[in-house]
């Protein structure tokens, strides 16, 4: 027998059919797991799923784009890379797009017509998420030169009538705090030192709130051994708990 030919009998609750999800990550490379682990966590927390055949299909990409954090993004290896992987997901009866990268965002409007798939905009559901779990107008944000230079989050808080603390000084920290994180040959003791003199600036220019903009950060931050003193919005985390939200309306999950 063929495989091609065999069609097994499946129950209602197979994956095959329920909304599929894709995810475009790696961008970091690091941030691919943590990310995966927070759908699955919220996966169990918000929708109770237990069993294994509980959970839905998810088509992973890790999309190894190039990237530096001094260097200006190459526009057209950026969109041909994520082409490549949208007509891949494409390919795939996927039914909605997560893709968990701040930086790439700046070309959402022209990649996403690569496709006539959803994708979620981690930018419009982080601002969503702040503007109604805070009353702080201000916030530090903690994204690559190039996230912050497309102006992105600066003009949807903007809109929101809430503002964000930039200054050179703490995105040289932050550029440098970067640098560590995605290189081994650092110790964990000396990113942390390089994070609480970040931080201390942070409060000292009046911060009470992060939004941590940039997967790598959010993959080092979840690590840390103890409590942070300032509130942290983490776009990676909210958008995990997007995707399951709205896996949950097209699944008609109450």
């Amino acid at each position: 027998m063929k495989f091609d030919n065999y069609i097994p009998q499946v129950n209602s609750n197979h994956y095959i059919n329920k909304p599929k999800i894709g995810i475009i990550a790696g961008m970091g490379p690091k941030s691919t797991g943590p990310f995966i682990e927070k759908v699955i966590f919220y996966f169990q927390t918000i929708l109770n799923f237990q069993k294994d055949d509980d959970f839905p299909y998810i088509n992973i990409i890790s999309l190894p784009t190039p990237f530096s954090i001094k260097e200006t993004i190459d526009k057209n290896i950026t969109l041909f890379d994520l082409k490549y992987s949208l007509d891949s997901l494409s390919n795939s009866k996927i039914n909605f797009i997560a893709i968990p990268c701040n930086t790439v965002h700046k070309y959402f409007t022209e990649y996403k017509e690569f496709t006539n798939i959803p994708i979620l905009n981690i930018i419009d559901e982080t601002v969503n998420f702040i503007i109604q779990n805070t009353k702080d107008k201000k916030i530090a944000l903690l994204a690559t030169a190039s996230t912050i230079s497309s102006e992105l989050y600066q003009n949807e808080f903007n809109k929101n009538g809430l503002s964000l603390i930039l200054d050179s000084s703490i995105q040289e920290k932050f550029d440098s705090l970067l640098n560590m994180i995605k290189n081994i040959e650092f110790s964990d003791e000396i990113k942390i030192e390089k994070w609480l003199s970040l931080e201390k600036e942070l409060i000292t220019k009046g911060a009470k709130s992060i939004l941590s903009a940039c997967t790598d950060l959010s993959f080092f931050l979840n690590k840390l051994p103890f409590k942070q003193k300032l509130i942290c919005f983490d776009s990676m985390d909210i958008l995990a708990k997007q995707v399951v939200i709205y896996y949950s309306k097209l699944a008609n999950i109450n």
